[in-house]
């Protein structure tokens, strides 16, 4: 299991909807179709204070089995090397 590997990490997902030799990006808000209850980090965009992003954070194994449920539509994820309880929200530039 990746518990132990994104445990209290915010995760940013890499979709590529044409396959790998497709356009990629990546996005950073948690997804609309993920459980309710999967744990998130809110984060205020650092230029606007109105405007905030919710991260999805790595706890629990529903939110894993999510991710992997989603199948072609992901192709990978990423982890912040810091901790979201420790993440210093000054430090963090967000771009949409």
């Amino acid at each position: 299991m990746l518990v132990p590997y994104v445990k209290d990490h915010i995760l940013s997902l890499e979709r590529c909807p044409d396959g790998m030799q497709g356009d990629c990006s990546y996005q950073n808000a948690i997804p609309r179709d993920m459980p309710a209850g999967t744990p998130t980090k809110r984060i205020v965009h650092v230029t606007d204070k109105d405007k905030f992003t919710d991260y999805m954070v790595g706890d629990s194994l529903t939110t894993q089995l999510a991710l992997v449920s989603m199948g072609r539509r992901i192709t990978g994820f990423g982890t912040m090397s810091c901790r979201s309880m420790t993440l210093d929200q000054k430090l963090l530039s967000v771009t949409i």
